[in-house]
């Protein structure tokens, strides 16, 4: 009987050891050896899918509670972490800066860890891919040791932009956007030059017309200092807030004209995860955690009404593309050097939140999770 007993043990330890290490080593993926097209199809499906990313994670660590442990430490985070999300905008005063530039994604209770593995899972899905290996390794020494990765080439050169060039720009893309006519005083009106994207109230969805028709009180009383000059609906057609709709109002101050938008910010992604507070607070923390508490110029404020949350900022557009699936975007050393920049600081981001956490990362066995976890969110892809 004892010989039984420690066969029948024995069995059990090797099976559980099997089914453990099956659990960590899963089939790596191929999406690398996918053409261009399919990598930025592959790449588009993964952006519109942020939501579904944190379900399909809160579900993995329901199941297994070697998970729950990695992603028990939270706070501010994107929520959508992948390179498309960070790029240049200017900093009060007209400087140019270098970080995230997309909100849509944000929350106040984003697991860190679960935010980077977002952006290590995207970072494979670029046309030149970034190993697990490299990225974990500029994570963690900026969460433990506090390491600051050195600014790429790339982005220094595009900071060194002069003032007159970025106002060139500005100006280039309104006129792009716009056409011009004179009243018969001889002053000059502008409106939109509408296409497909970028529409009139009136010819917008009904739902659209009808949302426009409840909230345009409140966002002419927001922008009560302005000229009011026109207003059209843009919406994307890809991305995280695809076919969400955003107010344009093009406006005049100061014989200066602009175009502020009007955001509409839905329930966050991270949301499937944990509930998230309310837009003005989630936007507080996170310009706290990523902009030492001084937001990007052009942000202008909340608007809550109809309960709906908007985010309104002048629509401020970068100098140079960002996109490494176009064909004068990143090559390949530029991307990589940019993808580990993020990662580090990202770290950098949550870095003296908690010495637990500091352990938690220091642990050899966290980054064989996170990489395993990776690879089995990558074959959903599949």
């Amino acid at each position: 009987m004892p010989l039984i007993l420690v066969l029948f043990f024995g069995i059990n330890a090797f099976a559980r050891e099997k089914d453990s290490c099956e659990e960590i080593f899963v089939e790596k993926p191929d999406h690398y050896r996918y053409s261009r097209e399919e990598q930025a199809e592959t790449f588009l499906e993964f952006r519109e899918s942020a939501a579904d990313y944190w379900d399909w994670l809160k579900d993995q660590t329901e199941d297994t509670d070697t998970y729950k442990q990695l992603f028990k430490f939270y706070g501010p985070g994107s929520g959508d972490a992948h390179i498309l999300n960070f790029g240049f905008f200017e900093r009060s005063g007209g400087r140019l800066s270098f970080g995230l530039i997309d909100f849509d994604g944000i929350g106040n209770h984003v697991p860190y860890l679960g935010d980077f593995l977002r952006f290590a899972i995207s970072a494979q899905l670029l046309p030149h891919p970034v190993s697990f290996d490299k990225l974990w390794s500029v994570y963690s020494k900026a969460v433990v040791d506090q390491q600051v990765r050195p600014m790429p080439k790339f982005i220094r050169t595009q900071l060194s932009r002069s003032r007159t060039e970025l106002e060139e720009v500005q100006e280039k893309h309104i006129k792009g956007l716009t056409k011009k006519s004179h009243d018969r005083k001889g002053r000059e009106q502008y409106q939109f030059d509408y296409n497909d994207k970028l529409t009139r109230v009136r010819d917008a969805k009904f739902k659209t017309q009808w949302m426009f028709g409840k909230l345009k009180q409140e966002f002419k009383h927001f922008l009560r200092d302005y000229e009011l000059l026109d207003v059209g609906v843009y919406t994307k057609d890809s991305g995280g807030s695809k076919n969400v709709p955003r107010f344009w109002y093009l406006v005049r101050k100061n014989n200066k004209v602009k175009i502020i938008e009007f955001r509409w910010i839905k329930q966050p992604p991270a949301a499937e995860w944990e509930e998230q507070s309310g837009l003005r607070n989630r936007f507080h923390r996170i310009v706290h955690t990523y902009f030492n508490s001084h937001p990007p110029a052009g942000f202008l404020g909340v608007v809550e009404a109809e309960d709906k949350e908007f985010l309104v900022q002048e629509k401020l557009f970068s100098p140079v593309s960002f996109d490494p699936f176009t064909e004068d975007g990143l090559s390949a050393s530029e991307a990589e050097e940019v993808v580990l920049y993020l990662a580090n600081k990202l770290g950098r981001a949550v870095m003296n939140e908690d010495s637990k956490f500091d352990r938690l990362v220091s642990d050899p066995n966290t980054p064989i999770h996170m990489q395993n976890l990776m690879y089995q969110y990558l074959n959903r892809l599949r």
